[in-house]
């Protein structure tokens, strides 16, 4: 307990009991004030050192080094991890608000995304999206946002497909083949 690894451990276990806040009670043990003030010093380069000489992530705090195939292997990892809870992405975009990129950003997303498809989702895509937005509740308003982005529209269809149009373009659609009303459903 008094030597080498040991001690260290020993040390953070000290400093854990020592630590205390509002919201914590801790071992009123008899310590005197040089005493602890000789170990405080003690662990405060040793977690130092510690901390400098290892090739550290965040949330390893235990001082393993971090190789680039385990690095890659985190990276795999977390491209595989189920969306965020819908708490933490309101947290995120809280924390977003008002934010602009930087130039240097700007550039950089711009470059990320050169030669990457755009267009249509996948329905991969779309059931991440999906899976994303379950459970949100719509905003005030947004039934009447819908009702006035559609009043006026009329159901036109063709092939199976359905879609709504306005009065002023509906002659168009009709001389492309499109035919009113909308698309036939099953009767259950």
């Amino acid at each position: 307990m008094t030597e080498g690894e040991h001690y260290h451990k020993m040390r953070y276990a000290l400093m854990g009991m020592r630590a205390e806040n509002e919201y914590q009670e801790r071992y009123n043990t008899k310590l005197t004030a040089r005493v602890y003030e000789k170990y405080r010093i003690e662990h405060a380069e040793y977690h130092s050192q510690l901390m400098k000489s290892k090739n550290l992530v965040p949330w390893n705090k235990g001082g393993v080094e971090i190789t680039d195939e385990h690095r890659e292997n985190l990276r795999k990892a977390a491209l595989h991890r189920p969306p965020k809870s819908i708490e933490s992405i309101e947290k995120w975009k809280k924390s977003r608000a008002g934010y602009k990129d930087s130039e240097e950003t700007k550039r950089k997303k711009s470059l990320a995304l050169k030669g990457k498809p755009k267009g249509p989702m996948s329905d991969e895509e779309k059931l991440k999206r999906s899976i994303t937005m379950t459970g949100q509740k719509k905003k005030d308003g947004h039934a009447d946002n819908v009702r006035n982005a559609v009043k006026g529209n009329i159901s036109i269809n063709k092939d199976g497909l359905e879609k709504k149009v306005k009065k002023d373009i509906l002659q168009t659609y009709l001389d492309d083949g499109w035919q009113l009303g909308g698309k036939k459903r099953k009767l259950a």
